[in-house]
């Protein structure tokens, strides 16, 4: 600006006519998602705050939040869920009841805002006396994973009366996934819980494709989530089985037992994907065979998986009689059909089949006989894998 140029300076709004009254406050506010949500195992009801009831929203989460290493901010039991921007099917309604309790010398329509961690939402209101029920929109939704807790500050903006109304503030705790949720959630409602997980702890916040998602959650299952595999009989400690069945989630991500097997890892990557609408797809492979060296889950390098307790064995000679072998093993395949394996490796999509047992299976011929052989990619079987989760 050069010197002596004039400023333009924008007037200050002129103040409310005489005699004007405008009051309202909030009745209820809902998330008109099309995705389903379970709390407690138990599918959640809206509308998901409604005023005076405030202590049934509210859950009390802190100790788990403490125990899982997740952040202990306020967590909602009516937790919602909206697929990300662009996503067919996506929706952004909010259903928003607004009682106005005063309205004198207002004519028009205000304009109700509602502010979350910014996130907004907008729509026209009434500003008539009585209850009105507003339909409004989430205006610019993510088009990637995230995470919104905490309260929501609403207010009504009166041009005509030049008025700005305060309305308080509403808990609240929504999430953004990339699809609908998958099996193994009964009629695709998904735990509010495995998504604070996933979002709080796994780190898949900000991914926009199912198969980078599915990388992380595999990923996190076998360096990051502390479970150690089986070394002495290889068990499974979650539930399920070769093919898969019912999955103990929940045990899992508390880690109840400190060990696993690949049919624990295998669920779990399939059960957390999931819940982000990411499918995921269970194999089996019979026979198996020695495994090249590789990072077992928990044990580190490892080419003798059933050492026992004695960590000195997990590496021992190509040709050790000690050597021993996977009869079996389960891993979970991606969208595109490549591997997803956290038991061993990891292996995060990135390899076909046929990469993957190169990579995986020692098939020197010598160590081999008695009618067992090493496992071919021919030999991968689907599973009906995660049946169910509790």
């Amino acid at each position: 600006m050069e010197i002596g140029e004039l400023v333009s300076v924008a007037p200050p709004a002129p103040p409310p006519p005489p005699d004007t009254e405008f009051a309202a406050e909030l009745v209820s506010v809902t998330f008109k998602s099309g995705v389903k949500t379970s709390h407690a195992q138990a599918e959640v009801t809206t509308p998901h705050w409604e005023a005076g009831k405030e202590s049934e929203v509210e859950d009390d989460w802190k100790d788990m939040a403490k125990k899982l290493g997740l952040p202990p901010e306020p967590y909602s039991k009516r937790a919602a869920v909206y697929l990300v921007k662009g996503k067919a099917g996506a929706g952004c309604d909010v259903e928003v009841k607004v009682k106005v309790t005063k309205s004198k010398n207002v004519s028009g329509d205000g304009k109700l805002r509602g502010n979350f961690n910014g996130l907004s939402i907008e729509e026209t209101c009434p500003t008539g006396a009585g209850e009105h029920t507003v339909v409004a929109k989430i205006t610019e939704p993510p088009e990637t994973i995230q995470s919104y807790r905490g309260k929501i500050g609403w207010g009504i903006e009166v041009d005509s009366a030049s008025l700005s109304v305060e309305l308080g503030t509403t808990l609240a705790e929504i999430y953004f996934i990339l699809d609908k949720p998958t099996a193994p959630y009964s009629a695709d409602v998904v735990w509010a819980e495995v998504l604070r997980f996933l979002c709080g702890k796994v780190g898949v916040v900000g991914e926009s494709d199912g198969k980078n998602a599915g990388a992380k959650v595999t990923a996190y299952c076998h360096g990051s989530h502390g479970l150690r595999y089986d070394t002495k009989k290889g068990a499974s400690h979650y539930g399920v089985g070769p093919l898969g069945g019912a999955f103990d989630l929940k045990d899992y991500i508390q880690r109840l037992t400190p060990l696993c097997n690949c049919y624990d890892q295998a669920a779990a990557v399939q059960a957390l994907s999931g819940a982000l609408g990411v499918p995921v797809g269970w194999c089996y492979l019979e026979p198996f065979g020695f495994i090249k060296t590789t990072n077992l889950v928990g044990v580190g390098e490892c080419n003798n998986p059933f050492f026992g307790l004695d960590d000195s064995k997990k590496l021992v000679a190509v040709d050790s009689p000690a050597r021993t072998a996977f009869g079996n093993h389960a891993f979970a395949s991606a969208p595109s059909s490549n591997i997803l394996d956290a038991c061993a490796g990891p292996h995060t999509g990135t390899e076909s089949r046929d990469q993957y047992v190169a990579a995986s299976i020692d098939d020197t011929p010598s160590l081999y006989g008695d009618g067992f052989r090493a496992g071919k990619a021919s030999d991968i079987v689907p599973g009906a894998g995660v049946t169910g989760v509790q």
